[in-house]
């Protein structure tokens, strides 16, 4: 509750933080968030998904981050893809679209302490990696 009355200015930051990230990135391989134009995103994640045009896997460029000591995450397995869904006949392939994601997506650091030099030391990361 004592961070309520700063979440208008929290998502703002954010909004700011993402703005970067667009512009930065807009030229490489990669596909950055889309949002609806009548639409108003937190901006939780900033999640990229890695061009096959981009020549490095989902995981060569998270390797590249983890060697320039920016820390960043994949999220969103598939859910069936957890082991009570696969005890359930669950299996590799139902979704092939999900797991296409999940194998090409790496979420950037987003939040609202965030400085611009961290985050342009994110940007160069990606960049050197993609290079």
């Amino acid at each position: 509750l004592s961070q309520l009355g700063r979440l208008d200015d929290y998502v703002a930051r954010r909004h700011r933080i993402a703005e970067r990230y667009d512009a930065a990135l807009a030229e490489l391989p990669l596909q950055l968030p889309w949002q609806h134009p009548d639409g108003y995103s937190s901006y939780h994640l900033y999640p990229i998904r890695v061009s096959q045009r981009a020549k490095r896997t989902q995981r060569e460029v998270y390797d590249g981050f983890l060697e320039d000591r920016v820390w960043v995450n994949i999220h969103y397995i598939p859910v069936y893809r957890q082991p009570y869904y696969e005890a359930m006949g669950f299996a590799a392939g139902y979704c092939p679209e999900a797991e296409r994601y999940y194998k090409e997506t790496i979420t950037l650091p987003l939040f609202p302490n965030l400085s611009e030099g961290d985050q342009q030391r994110v940007i160069r990361s990606i960049e050197r990696t993609l290079a």
